[in-house]
């Protein structure tokens, strides 16, 4: 349960009911969140597009994280190379091939 917000962010779900959706909307967008309460609770939050696009792109960002941070755990220190041995079981020159790749 939610438990630490602020009364700014607060709106109660009777207001939806007056009519003032439109103003809600306009201030969830200019702040980002809003807490809808019902009976003194919190019922539900409103955020806006570009905040669950943000948080979207932190928990996909976390789980990517959580997955390296398994691999190396489970990984065995022979699965593990540096760069060096990779070039050099491949035959590899990563001067020639960095010297190739165009950085705009």
């Amino acid at each position: 349960m939610i438990k630490d917000y602020s009364n700014k962010n607060l709106v109660s779900i009777s207001e939806f009911d007056d009519g003032e959706a439109e103003r809600i909307f306009a201030e969830v967008k200019q702040a980002g969140i809003k807490i809808v309460m019902k009976d003194d609770c919190p019922e539900c939050v409103m955020i806006s597009p570009e905040k669950y696009s943000e948080l979207i792109e932190k928990y996909n960002d976390m789980q990517l994280l959580l997955t390296a941070i398994s691999r190396v755990n489970n990984s065995k220190k022979n699965d593990i190379f540096t760069q060096e041995e990779v070039d050099k079981m491949f035959n590899l020159n990563t001067t020639d091939i960095n010297d190739d790749i165009e950085i705009n």
